[in-house]
């Protein structure tokens, strides 16, 4: 969820159409980041809650809060190096 509201909400992409209207409304991108770290946390998925937190980081820093950012790309960090996941700490073309 998270990672669509970021695509959604980045510069240049058009929020798609609906019936009944010709532009979709965008629910808040941090709500969707959120509600996504919720349900993770939920099923104690902690390789998801690190995905979801490095994407919000990204997209929070595009937003230009580079405090925000920093945060969730620290706590995202953490979790992978915690689990074992070098690679997925060390990646940062995707960032997925």
């Amino acid at each position: 969820m998270g990672r669509v509201a970021a695509k959604l909400s980045a510069p240049g992409s058009e929020p798609p159409a609906t019936a009944g209207s010709s532009v979709a409304a965008i629910a808040e991108p941090a709500a969707c980041f959120r509600e996504s770290l919720r349900v993770f946390q939920q099923m104690n998925a902690e390789a998801e809650q690190a995905r979801t937190l490095r994407v919000w980081a990204r997209f929070e820093l595009e937003q230009g809060r580079r405090d925000e950012a920093g945060e969730k790309w620290e706590a995202a960090q953490s979790i992978f190096l915690r689990l074992g996941m070098p690679l997925a700490a060390e990646r940062k073309d995707t960032w997925l």
